[in-house]
Order: C-alpha cells, then sequence, then structure tokens
C-alpha cells in the first residue's frame, strides 16, 4: 500500500512539475517567440555578411589580377597606363596600382608623374609596399642627383628597422648614393659593412665587387 502511495505522490509531482512547465511557457509564450526570432536574425545576418565577405575577396582578387595583367602590358602598350589609373582610384589593392604606375614612370624617366603617383602611398600602412613606395622614392631623388633626400629616406628606413623590407638592399643603395655623391670613403665602409653583415646575399655579393673596385 505503501508502495503505491509514493507512486502515486511522484505521478502527482511530475504532474504538477508539468503543469508549472505549461503554465510558464503559457505566461512567457512572446518571450520566446521573440528571442527565437532574434537568434534566427543573428543567423541571417552572419551568414549574409560571409557571403558578402566571399564576394568582396573575389571581387579583390579579380582588381588584383587586372593590376598584375595590365603591369605586365604597360611596356608594349601605353594606352594601358589610363586602365590602371582608373584601378589605383579605388578598391583593396590600389596602392599595388599606385606602386606600379610610379615604377613605370620612373622607368620612362618622367620622375614628376612617378612621385606623384608615389605620394598617394605616404598615408597607407608601414607594410612591404609602404616601402617599396619609399625606396623608390630615393632611386628618383639619385636619379636626379638629389642626394641628400635619397639619403634622408634610407636612414628613415634603416632608423625603422622594417621587418618586411630586405635591409641589406636599403644599405646597399644607400652605399651607392654616397658612391655617387662621391663619399667614397663612406661607400666604401658601408660595403664592407653590408658584405660583413649580410655575406650570404645577392646584395652582399654585389658590396664584395664594389669594395674591390673602390680599392682599385
Amino acid at each position: 500500500m505503501k508502495g503505491r502511495e509514493r507512486k502515486l505522490l511522484k505521478q502527482d509531482h511530475f504532474i504538477a512539475i508539468v503543469a508549472k512547465s505549461v503554465d510558464f511557457v503559457n505566461d512567457n509564450w512572446k518571450a520566446f517567440v521573440l528571442a527565437a526570432g532574434a537568434l534566427v536574425l543573428l543567423v541571417v545576418i552572419f551568414a549574409a555578411g560571409r557571403l558578402i565577405r566571399a564576394e568582396q575577396l573575389k571581387n579583390q582578387s579579380v582588381i588584383l589580377g587586372s593590376i598584375i595583367e595590365i603591369s605586365a602590358e604597360l611596356e608594349d602598350n601605353s594606352e594601358k597606363v589610363q586602365e590602371l589609373e582608373q584601378i589605383a582610384d579605388k578598391g583593396k589593392y590600389a596602392r599595388v596600382a599606385y606602386l606600379k604606375l610610379a615604377a613605370y614612370w620612373m622607368e620612362k624617366e618622367d620622375f614628376e608623374k612617378a612621385l606623384e603617383a608615389l605620394d598617394k602611398l605616404e598615408k597607407g600602412k608601414r607594410d612591404l609596399i609602404y616601402y617599396q613606395g619609399l625606396d623608390l622614392t630615393a632611386e628618383i631623388h639619385m636619379k636626379r642627383k638629389e642626394y641628400d633626400d635619397a639619403l634622408s629616406i634610407y636612414d628613415r628606413i634603416e632608423k625603422e628597422e622594417p621587418k618586411s623590407y630586405p635591409m641589406d638592399k636599403i644599405l646597399f643603395q644607400k652605399a651607392l648614393v654616397l658612391e655617387e655623391k662621391g663619399d667614397h670613403e663612406a661607400a666604401l665602409a658601408l660595403y664592407k659593412t653590408i658584405q660583413e653583415d649580410y655575406a650570404q646575399t645577392y646584395y652582399g655579393f654585389d658590396a664584395g665587387a664594389k669594395i674591390k673596385e673602390l680599392e682599385k
């Protein structure tokens, strides 16, 4: 008899819990619906964001491909310059386009247009493209015999010690400027530093050749 009573009590307790649960849901069904709706909305927003991001990456990849393709054709078709200029005015890879334009105008020895393109890189983050732009700017100054301006840029890069750009190239370019300027003693000392610190690199070997040339 007691066992049956316990069983009935358990059943009553279970029924009471279920009833309370039903009452709770009935009293709060609007809150449940809103919560479920909010969750669905978050899922939709997240999925849409991923789709938009994927589409943006796809478009940017197409733009980068176009920059590389157009840059390769510039030498044989100067009309491609306008296409590259249009790309340079927008998009994530605009800085790459400006850098390519600067290199093209430098080869044509139109230094004003080259510097105009390079000016667009100054506000960018300090990455590989940024330092390529500074290096190219210094090379232009050297070609224009503006040696102090070139040296100032190389000193600046050397001081910043970027991890994204080869320091042996910067030091070698700096030594070239010193040599062009007529400061052979300083150039020789720097070539020797490059040969010692970067013995197994391309510029280390070139520095060795320059040392032999200057010590004749």
